[in-house]
């Protein structure tokens, strides 16, 4: 897996998009494939920080030590409001 080129949001953080050399194959559980690539990641020696509200998502994480941080308030989804 290569990676997309680091894009720097402030200094000392970058986002970075792994993009396969081979065709991906899909699976079902997308939790399962964010923490393949977590995994793969750290192995590198790279430090990985998953940003969730799932809970399911930040236990699963957390079993495989990889770090977990809260969805900052401004970035979460609101629901619409509908007027009646």
């Amino acid at each position: 897996m290569t990676a997309g080129g680091p894009v720097a949001l402030r200094d000392g953080v970058t986002i970075e998009i792994p993009v396969d050399d081979e065709p991906r194959s899909v699976t079902l559980d997308a939790d399962h494939e964010i923490l393949d690539v977590c995994r793969e990641l750290r192995s590198g020696g790279q430090r990985v920080v998953i940003v969730t509200d799932d809970t399911g998502m930040t236990c699963r994480a957390w079993a495989q030590s990889t770090e977990v941080m809260s969805m900052p308030e401004t970035l979460r989804n609101k629901p619409e409001v509908t007027s009646s």
